[in-house]
């Protein structure tokens, strides 16, 4: 799915490039509402058509910032509006990551959303959570917005450095995933670990 989104981008970026944008925007906003969009993938191929001189980094940055921005806060505003009834009807493994997304913010608040965009596959759920939780909107809206900016600079910036190497970006960017994936596994079992150890003491 990547591949074929990425060739459209490159065709429109040669013939049209505003339309090119626009696909860039409308990408970062899906990838917050259908997650198979690979959002992350086309910002960073953004990036490297930035490093051939096809895009210039100031519209790319513009179109994925106001695009995915505007996805999470759409997410927000769906857990405000149906809470926990829109988490009921997904599968189990949404409903884990929505109460793992619920018991970080319950612990980090804002900071969490600050951090939304490097935690890959929690994105939606953290939206959600968010808007479930009431967080003051105005407030989400600023640290989504913060989040959005130090994520797509740093995949800009490694799209750019790449150049024309798109394999090497595309790795680069698999493997990131697969260390926060790995990363997020090693926490909750640790505190599921601590869990296990406080309980017997907790009943003494």
């Amino acid at each position: 799915m990547a591949s074929n989104i990425v060739g459209v981008i490159e065709g429109l970026a040669a013939a049209v490039p505003a339309l090119a944008y626009l696909a860039l925007a409308l990408c970062a906003f899906l990838e917050n509402i259908v997650p198979p969009v690979p959002g992350d993938s086309v910002v960073l191929f953004g990036g490297f058509l930035v490093g051939r001189g096809v895009l210039a980094a100031p519209g790319v940055f513009l179109a994925t910032w106001t695009g995915g921005t505007a996805g999470f806060m759409a997410m927000y505003a769906l857990g405000c509006r149906q809470g926990r009834a829109w988490v009921a009807r997904r599968s189990s493994r949404v409903q884990a990551r929505f109460e793992q997304a619920e018991r970080w913010l319950a612990r980090y608040g804002l900071l969490l959303i600050v951090a939304n965009r490097f935690l890959s596959g929690l994105r939606s759920v953290i939206a959600i959570g968010a808007g479930v939780g009431r967080l003051e909107w105005r407030s989400v809206l600023v640290a989504a917005a913060a989040s959005m900016a130090l994520w797509n600079g740093l995949l800009l910036w490694v799209g750019g450095a790449l150049g024309r190497n798109w394999e090497t970006a595309a790795a680069w960017l698999q493997a990131y995933q697969r260390i926060v994936w790995a990363a997020a596994v090693l926490v909750v079992g640790v505190w599921l670990g601590w869990r296990w150890w406080r309980r017997p003491q907790a009943a003494d």
